[in-house]
């Protein structure tokens, strides 16, 4: 017989790096365990990327790479040394489009053998529930049109907020995205966003 002990053992660990350790039960996790095969026999652990293990260090462009890439081959060093089994990360683009390269070649990196789902979402995470207006109608419950080309809206937040507000529905925008991230179609969100959620979708959907 196997014991409770033995079942704990056997879970993989997962880091999560993401704008914010509020991410920790909120959409991402939802969208993560969605995407995932087996992501109940994973524990998820959330942390800030900009101060993964509570750290503020500073990472300079080098002709090695620039800060980003720094950060982000340290993430991997550290959830290897942390004993971590996947590390997972999701940050916004947020107009600095030189970070789509350097989290690209952290994703490439082959110092570290951990498994890794890195990505970025253009130009900021807001957009990936603005893909989906059937979902967003539900949870509205307001008949909303498509919403033109979500990863070219430069404050996808603030389409966001315009769109509760205009529904009436009393609910915080990270409440909102947490039903959302329970019903939108994940496949219209990676057509619509192709860039960013489809590139990470399919990492996620790897490890």
């Amino acid at each position: 017989m196997t014991g409770s002990g033995d079942s704990a053992s056997t879970r993989r660990r997962v880091w999560v790096i993401c704008e914010g350790k509020h991410e920790h039960g909120g959409a991402l996790e939802s969208l993560i365990r969605r995407i995932m095969t087996n992501p109940d026999d994973c524990e998820f652990e959330f942390e800030s990327w900009k101060s993964p293990r509570g750290k503020s260090r500073k990472f300079r462009s080098t002709s090695r790479g620039d800060g980003v890439l720094k950060k982000f081959v340290s993430i991997l060093y550290d959830a290897q040394s942390l004993g971590f089994d996947r590390v997972i990360a999701g940050v916004d683009c947020d107009r600095a489009h030189g970070r789509i390269r350097s989290i690209d070649q952290a994703q490439r990196n082959d110092e570290f053998l951990i498994p890794r789902a890195f990505g970025i979402a253009i130009e900021t995470f807001d957009a990936w529930f603005l893909a989906d207006e059937k979902a967003l109608s539900r949870v509205f419950s307001l008949a909303i049109e498509t919403q033109p080309a979500p990863e070219s809206n430069r404050d996808a937040k603030a389409s966001m907020a315009a769109i509760r507000d205009a529904s009436g529905v009393d609910i915080g925008l990270a409440d909102a995205y947490a039903r959302l991230s329970e019903i939108i179609d994940l496949d219209m969100v990676a057509r619509r966003c192709n860039k960013g959620f489809a590139v990470w979708r399919d990492r996620v959907a790897k490890l």
